[in-house]
C-alpha cells in the first residue's frame, strides 16, 4: 500500500507525476476520457524515461471536433482498454508522488461519470 506523501514538502524535495488527459468532448453528462499521459519529476527535474500514456476505450462516440482538437483518431482507440482497467496502472505509476494536472477539475469530473 503507497504511503502518503508528507502534509509539508519543498517543491524541490519532492517527487511529482504531472498528468493530462484527453477527453472525446466537454459536455460533463456525455464525453469520456481518451488517454492518459504522465512524467514523473523531483523536484524541478523532469526525467522523460518514467512516463506513462494509455488510450481508453471512450463510453460514448468520438466527436470530429474532438479529432482535430486532440488528434487520436477511431483506428488509435481500436484495441484501447476500457478506463477501468488502465487506472490501476496509473495508480501503480503514480506511487507516492504528488499529482499535477491540467484542467483536473474536468477530467476528475468526467472519469467520476465514467
Amino acid at each position: 500500500m503507497p504511503r502518503k506523501p508528507p502534509k509539508k514538502l519543498a517543491v524541490g524535495e519532492g517527487e511529482f507525476v504531472v498528468f493530462d488527459t484527453e477527453l472525446t468532448g466537454l459536455d460533463f453528462a456525455r464525453d469520456s476520457i481518451l488517454s492518459i499521459g504522465a512524467v514523473k519529476m523531483c523536484g524541478g527535474r523532469l526525467f522523460p524515461g518514467q512516463n506513462f500514456y494509455r488510450l481508453t476505450r471512450p463510453s460514448c462516440e468520438l466527436k470530429n471536433a474532438g479529432v482535430v482538437a486532440h488528434g487520436i483518431t477511431h483506428d488509435q482507440l481500436q484495441h484501447a482498454e476500457e478506463l477501468s482497467r488502465v487506472l490501476p496502472d496509473f495508480l501503480e505509476f503514480i506511487g507516492n508522488a504528488v499529482l499535477v494536472g491540467h484542467f483536473v477539475h474536468l477530467d476528475c469530473h468526467l472519469s467520476a461519470g465514467s
